[in-house]
């Protein structure tokens, strides 16, 4: 199962919760990615990979200097449908296409560009028959299929509840979206987001925590206390 996760606006960011977010790396081996938006720009920046280690995603995120209003959303994958390949890990742009089974695997998407509303993740499976591209993921083709109706994107900044609702005919699904000029949305069918009140943030499940291991030398040792 992926996680995602979720530091809303008006929470502090702090070592605690960058550490959660770089210890995805030990957990979801399939692909690890980000996305932030500060509150002084119209623009969501993201970034993806499967080879990320826990001190370069900790470092990545420590180097934003984050501020309270600011928002950043994570994704751990579990792949089940698609390779394990950098553009299989989420985000996903809204609205683009495959080019050689490769997708966008850091940029930033802007408030400007109609074409590209923003970024999202999923959490879940979808049963969707689609002809895209069926060596990417099924969060992809949903994505081709679903996400790149534009009355759709409006429905989710408006009402990501009935939203939910209404599309969880396609499969067990919670869906976090970061828009350039609405921010985070975050999406379910019928189960509860996890709300951690010690950090602050939100989750889709409960595989997220610090982390348990640390580094010598290159080898990954387990913590005894």
């Amino acid at each position: 199962m992926c996680i995602v996760g979720i530091k809303p606006k008006g929470i502090e960011m702090n070592k605690n919760i960058i550490d959660v977010i770089a210890s995805t790396t030990k957990s979801y081996r399939c692909g690890v990615g980000f996305a932030y938006k500060r509150s002084n720009e119209q623009a969501v920046h993201f970034k993806k990979k499967v080879n990320y280690s826990y001190d370069e995603l900790y470092k990545d995120i420590e180097a934003l200097n984050l501020k309270a209003d600011d928002e950043i959303i994570w994704h751990g994958r579990a792949a089940t449908h698609g390779g394990t390949t950098d553009s299989n890990a989420h985000p996903y742009i809204l609205g683009e296409s495959s080019k050689n089974d490769l997708l966008t695997t850091e940029g930033t998407v802007t408030a400007d560009n109609k074409n590209y509303q923003g970024v999202f993740m999923h959490n879940g499976i979808f049963n969707i028959k689609s002809t895209h591209n069926p060596r990417l993921s099924d969060t992809y083709n949903y994505g081709r299929e679903i996400l790149s109706n534009l009355e759709v994107i409006d429905l989710i900044k408006k009402d990501p509840e009935l939203y939910g609702k209404m599309y969880a005919k396609y499969g067990w699904a919670k869906l976090a979206f970061l828009f350039p000029d609405v921010g985070v949305r975050y999406t379910t069918d019928n189960s509860e987001w996890i709300h951690d009140r010690n950090l602050g943030c939100i989750f889709s499940n409960g595989g997220y925590g610090a982390s348990k291991y640390y580094d010598i030398g290159g080898k990954t040792v387990l913590k005894t206390n």
